[in-house]
């Protein structure tokens, strides 16, 4: 006798899932009602973020590597943009055929957590911005200091990792970017810049005519090296001091948490560029104080195998702001 088949649920048919399978995330993006959105109302709008999404995604990172990042910018431009890029991200989306959406490979649930991370930055960025009866001004002065300076010995790194692919190549400068790309702490930037100056000594002094002529052609030169150095003092000298503040929210904390943000707008523009590279009307979401900072960025760290800079001018995001520092 041939078995029973097995018996359907009341539910049309359909198997109820067992307690230990996990619910599938959404494959549909939000759609925003018309008008311009703040923060608040984009959480609202989004709903609160994924948590097994959340872990997932940023057990990739470090609090090191948020800080490299976060160093880089000040808070109040990342929270200023934040709601304007993820607006106009969810618009360009939704203007799209689902064939071109599928080009954009991003899940929505990272639209909410970047909403939710962006909203906890203006919060611990304005509990910073709080002194504490303890915490003297001098001390709320030394840590703007560092930061600024920070900031600006990052670019002068960046810049000179660039300059420094362009006269060698990207396969001969590949070991001492991985090995400067660690600004975690003054010291280890300090590090990183020594890194580069030391590269650019050693090619002056053992690399052939040309690679010595293509230095100094590309500003990589004695006098880029000096510059580097100058950066690298600069840096241990505005290291901050051993006492703690009474401030709730230290600046490294907020740097951590500017660094979460940056990370998750990182991850989005880079989907819509790479979207782009194969579609060209598909446009870029909208940066404007930040817009300079992720241009060099993609430009500067991008894999020896191709960057996922658009080729087109026309392909940046927003207009240039100022970059701190």
């Amino acid at each position: 006798m041939p078995n029973a088949p097995p018996k359907k649920s009341k539910s049309d048919g359909a198997v109820k899932p067992t307690d230990h399978q996990a619910p599938q995330p959404s494959t549909r993006f939000p759609v925003l009602p018309d008008g311009r959105h703040d923060l608040a109302g984009l959480c609202g709008l989004l709903g609160k973020p994924d948590e097994p999404f959340r872990r997932l995604l940023f057990r990739n990172h470090t609090d090191a590597e948020f800080y490299s990042w976060g160093v880089e910018a000040m808070s109040e431009d990342i929270v200023a943009d934040a709601p304007r890029f993820i607006s106009s991200s969810l618009r360009i989306l939704a203007a799209l055929s689902p064939t071109q959406q599928a080009q954009v490979k991003l899940p929505p649930a990272i639209f909410a957590l970047l909403s939710d991370e962006a909203a906890t930055d203006a919060t611990l960025a304005q509990s910073h911005a709080t002194v504490s009866d303890s915490e003297s001004e001098a001390l709320k002065e030394h840590e703007a200091k560092l930061k600024k300076v920070m900031g600006l010995a990052v670019a002068v790194r960046d810049g000179a990792v660039a300059s420094l692919k362009h006269a060698l190549g990207d396969l001969r400068v590949g070991p001492v970017r991985g090995t400067a790309s660690d600004a975690s702490s003054p010291a280890a930037l300090a590090k990183g810049l020594r890194a580069v100056s030391a590269f650019i000594v050693r090619h002056l002094a053992e690399g052939s005519d040309d690679d010595r002529t293509a230095l100094r052609f590309f500003g990589a030169g004695e006098a880029g090296a000096a510059e580097l150095e100058a950066h690298a003092k600069a840096v241990e000298a505005a290291a901050p001091a051993t006492a703690g503040t009474g401030k709730r929210v230290s600046q490294r904390m907020l740097d951590i948490q500017d660094g979460r943000v940056l990370v998750l707008t990182d991850i989005v523009l880079r989907a819509f560029r790479l979207a782009r590279r194969k579609d060209k009307s598909i446009l870029l979401p909208e940066l404007n104080r930040l817009a300079a900072l992720f241009d060099t960025r993609s430009r500067t760290t991008a894999a020896p195998e191709g960057s996922d800079a658009p080729a087109d001018p026309t392909a940046k995001p927003g207009s240039s702001g100022d970059k701190p520092g």
